[in-house]
């Protein structure tokens, strides 16, 4: 490996870490408050009871991670808990709901099946639309994205400019932990990152490039040797 590869490499890992989310909070309950006009992301690692999964048990459409906005949006809003045995229609498991502009509530994940037990990865990606002050969403599960029912989903803040997320509690899933980050999304890399380990925390950039800079420097010596 040249010189002029490693300068290449530690410059693009730099740009890495000047681009990357920043993580700001982690936990397994509670509420946080993002302020709108910048993206964020949550991810997180949910363990899920398929004996609620029945008529009587958890209601259809339970918030998971419930998300505020100034809009009228029914039926919840944000990572939810589809129960067929309670209202009929979707499969039952994990799924989610958010606005939309087609008037048509077509806001919501299409079927997933296969998610009423197990452990499984969640990230939800909130990148700031400054044109139509609103984020545009994304969902990926277990690494892979989830397609909505519309072309375009979003969240509108509040009056307040802002949106609170909430970890909701129930007997029908547990979270083992919830990661927050803001001032960017995740990336593709990072949410395979998170599936593969089994967390919720991207390693921090600096600590990537200082890994990189540290295997090229090494290449770099046995090849001088």
């Amino acid at each position: 490996m040249s010189k002029l590869t490693l300068a290449a490499l530690a410059a693009a890992t730099l740009t890495l870490a000047a681009q990357a989310a920043t993580l700001s909070w982690t936990g397994t309950s509670g509420s946080q408050t993002v302020s709108s006009g910048a993206s964020f992301a949550i991810a997180a690692r949910i363990t899920m009871n398929p004996d609620a999964f029945v008529a009587g048990g958890v209601a259809n459409n339970s918030e998971i991670i419930g998300l505020t906005t100034s809009r009228n949006v029914a039926n919840g809003l944000g990572l939810l808990a589809y129960n067929a045995a309670a209202s009929g229609g979707k499969a039952s498991g994990l799924g989610a709901h958010f606005d939309t502009s087609d008037g048509g509530g077509h806001g919501w994940t299409n079927n997933l099946d296969g998610t009423t037990s197990g452990t499984h990865d969640i990230v939800l990606n909130f990148a700031w639309d400054d044109g139509n002050s609103r984020w545009g969403v994304t969902l990926h599960i277990d690494g892979d994205p989830v397609a909505f029912q519309a072309d375009t989903v979003f969240l509108v803040p509040t009056n307040a400019g802002n949106t609170t997320l909430t970890l909701n509690t129930n007997n029908a899933w547990a979270f083992e932990s919830a990661s927050l980050y803001v001032n960017g999304t995740l990336t593709q890399q990072d949410i395979d990152w998170l599936h593969e380990n089994e967390t919720t925390v991207v390693p921090e950039p600096t600590a990537l490039a200082l890994l990189a800079l540290g295997a090229a420097g090494l290449a770099l010596r046995r090849h001088a040797a």
